[in-house]
Order: C-alpha cells, then structure tokens, then sequence
C-alpha cells in the first residue's frame, strides 16, 4: 500500500494525557482482537502504570503512526537498573488490527531491539499468546520459543470455601513448628527484612529455557516496588509462613487487588524455601489469603495466575483450589550473544505462580516456587 511509518518515542512520566489515551486505545484494541474472553487494561490502569513505575525501572515506549493518521502501534521496553540481569529487558508490541499486515510491528521491533542493544541488553524477550499472530511474527524475526505458560482463572463462584477452610485446619498435621504472619497493604517494617530474604526463594523457580539470573532482592527493592502501589491502584495481600523454632519466614503468598479493576485479583509470587517443603505451606498460605481477601472483597469475581506447563506441582495445586486453564502463552528470545556479564544464568525445566510486576522483570512476574 505504500504506507509511510513514522516512529515517534514516547515518554510515559511525562506524556501529556491525550497522547497516553490515543496509547491505550490501540493497545485496548489489540488486546481485544487477539483475546476477546480477556478484559484489556482499563484507561485508568494502563495510565498509572505507565506514569508510576519503580524508581529503577527505565519504560520507553515508541509510538508508530502511517500517514497522517494517528498512533496504530505502541512498543515498550522494561529496562531494570538492577544489579542482576542487566542484559535482560522485556519488551511487548501491539498493533491495531485494523493496521496489521502493514510492517508496522515490524518497524517497531527493530526500533525497539535497536535501543535494547544500545544499553547493552542482550536478552530481549516476549510473551505472546500461542493461538495469536504473536509466535510467527517473533519467529520471522529470529526469536526462539523459550517456554509456554499457562495462564489460569479461578471464579469466585466456583470457590469451595469448605475445601479450603478444610485444608487451613490440617495444617496442623504436617506444619505444627509453622504459625501464621499476614498484612495487607505495604510489607510492615518488622517484616520487612525477612520478606526480603524470602522472596528470594523466587529464584528456585524453574524458567525452562530461559537465561536468567539470581534476583537480589533487598528490602530498598521491595520497597522502591510497593512505593508504586498507592498511585497504580494496588493493594496487596500477603501471607507468610513462619518457623517458629528460628523465627524464619520461610515461606509467602500474595494477591493483588486493583481498584482499577475491582472484579478481578491476580495471584503474584509464592514461594517456600526448599528445606521447607513437604509440609502443605503452599497449600495453607493460599487458602488463608484467598479466603482473606475474597472476605474483604467480595466484588472479586476471578483471580488469574501464570504457571509453566512443566510446573506440574503448583498447576496441580492451583487446579485443586479451582482454578482453570485459560489461555497458553509462550515466551521467547532471540539467540543469546556474548555478554560482557561474568554472571552465571539459570536454566531450569519448570516455573512458578503469579500475574504482575512483583520484583520486576517481568520474567519473576508472580509465580510460585514451591
């Protein structure tokens, strides 16, 4: 057709309102197409994210327009000044359907990939929906299927509270030197060490062909994430498992509500220390937060979570609290190159449990480790 593409980069903080709507309105109308069951980010979701993330989280986000028109692409890179990972960035396309077919993705990803290289990100990666267009455009442009996720919801209609208040109650049995620690909102600063330590369990987690660093997680990490959470319209639940003999948190759950979307909670990270497992920790810290926050919020009527099909323990546990499959996604990379980092990567054949931006990258975006 002769389209001409212009590419334009866009800085979320500081965008003027109407550029960050026009934004919204395609990736609302990608999302839409490629999964109508799914509800895209609200206008008010999308915005805040966009204009609060955390302090070490670098967000560009490009803009494509053909012809005079307005914007029909939007592409974005999640750069984390961390220090593990700094060859990792995530990054997402969308295009309206309406301008597909047009290479509009295609210029986006080479602008995209372009500034990736330029800070020295050497392991891009995307998720894409498998019955989508996602996985053939990433594959056209050299990019290799690095693990399938299965992304699930749970009704609230469906949950058996007496299943769970029935697994709460034999916790006992197996888990008699464990009490219980929970908090909604922001981690409470005797806590706050601990947590830390915890959540750090995350990087067990299997990531199937995925090259990725050990997370450092401090408690200024935590707390430079859960800063975000008032201005994005997030309130978490968190339980914790703690042993009593050493006063160890050992292992943890947590939820998110959005007051953006108040019918619908995301089930981010869990995780229990591997000299702790066996003992029903996971299973107890779920049910004790569902019922938590489902008790606090019954406008809830779904919770989603993300889990590796090879993650067989936790898909097993999250279809017994009810939870049902729901999409299959799959991520992927272009082939790793040389990198300047000395840092070993991790390469696992499982996954994890979770819906979010919890320590940031997205690759430990709410999983379980258990």
């Amino acid at each position: 057709m002769g389209d001409a593409i212009r590419i334009e980069p866009l800085e979320p903080r500081t965008a003027p309102d109407d550029l960050l709507a026009a934004a919204h309105a395609v990736v609302a109308a990608a999302r839409s197409f490629d999964a109508p069951e799914d509800e895209p980010p609200t206008l008010a979701a999308y915005v805040a994210d966009l204009r609060h993330p955390p302090a070490f989280l670098r967000w560009p986000h490009w803009l494509a327009f053909v012809d005079d028109g307005g914007p029909v692409g939007v592409a974005s890179l999640e750069l984390a000044d961390l220090p593990d990972n700094r060859n990792f960035a995530e990054l997402e396309i969308d295009v309206a359907p309406e301008a597909r077919r047009r290479r509009v993705g295609s210029a986006l990803l080479r602008e995209v990939l372009a500034a990736a290289a330029a800070d020295g990100r050497t392991l891009p990666t995307a998720a894409a929906l498998l019955d989508g267009p996602g996985p053939r455009f990433l594959a056209a442009h050299g990019f290799t299927f690095r693990q399938r996720e299965r992304r699930s919801r749970l009704l609230t209609s469906d949950v058996d509270r007496d299943l769970l208040t029935g697994w709460i109650d034999r916790a006992a049995e197996r888990a008699g030197d464990y009490s219980l620690v929970t908090w909604s909102g922001p981690c409470p600063e005797e806590h706050l060490d601990g947590y830390a330590r915890v959540s750090e369990v995350m990087n067990t987690a299997p990531l199937d062909d995925i090259e990725f660093e050990d997370m450092v997680i401090t408690p200024e990490r935590v707390r430079a994430v859960q800063a975000t959470f008032p201005a994005r319209g997030i309130e978490p639940w968190t339980a914790c498992a703690r042993h009593d003999p050493t006063g160890e948190l050992v292992a943890f759950t947590e939820l998110w509500y959005h007051q953006h979307r108040p019918a619908r909670a995301e089930q981010d990270d869990t995780g229990v220390d591997p000299a702790h497992r066996r003992r029903g920790l996971g299973r107890w810290l779920k049910a004790v937060n569902l019922l938590r926050l489902l008790d606090a919020h019954p406008e809830v009527r779904a919770v989603s979570t993300w889990n590796a099909e090879s993650n067989d323990a936790m898909l097993s546990l999250n279809v017994a609290m009810g939870f049902r499959p729901w999409q299959d996604w799959g991520r992927s990379s272009p082939a790793p190159r040389p990198s300047a980092s000395t840092s070993p990567h991790r390469r696992f054949s499982g996954h994890r449990d979770g819906d979010d931006r919890a320590h940031v990258p997205r690759t430990a975006r709410g999983s379980e480790a258990a």
